[in-house]
């Protein structure tokens, strides 16, 4: 009989400690990941903001298909690490204890995508939050 309780016992720490640490640490690494790759793909797009100044019969057709792709991938990356440390977790704790920031790197993330099409120094301050609030290290 304490064997099966002690069994029960072990199998519940064990349920608890995958469900409310490992999930939550493997998915943040995970989409770290993802937004790593992100910002190296569109780290050398050129806006076409200064094409834009000077023509203005018809503006949408002057876009970068790229560009909607990255407004569209840095804002769902974006939502998806802002809703990750929104949410209450054992997981999201230790990750801001060891010095990372997923609502940080979320809403630097939305503002990158909504920089996109500027010109000026906007999209490379909001690159360099991201990378400091996930420690991921500057090429």
């Amino acid at each position: 009989m304490e064997s099966a309780a002690l069994a029960l016992l072990l199998t519940s720490v064990a349920w608890i400690t995958v469900k409310y640490f490992v999930h939550p640490l493997c998915y943040f690494f995970d989409l770290r990941r993802q937004i790593a790759r992100r910002l190296s793909l569109y780290s050398s797009m050129r806006t076409l903001g200064t094409v834009r100044l000077f023509r203005l019969d018809d503006p949408l057709e002057m876009r970068d298909p790229r560009e909607d792709d990255a407004e569209g991938a840095l804002r769902d990356l974006g939502t998806r690490m802002l809703s990750f440390g929104h949410a209450a977790s054992l997981g999201g704790l230790i990750l801001r204890m060891i010095k990372y920031e997923p609502t940080k790197a979320g809403t630097g993330l939305i503002d990158l995508s909504n920089e996109i099409q500027c010109r000026g120094t906007g999209r490379a301050v909001q690159r360099a939050t991201v990378q400091d609030a996930l420690r991921i290290r500057q090429r």
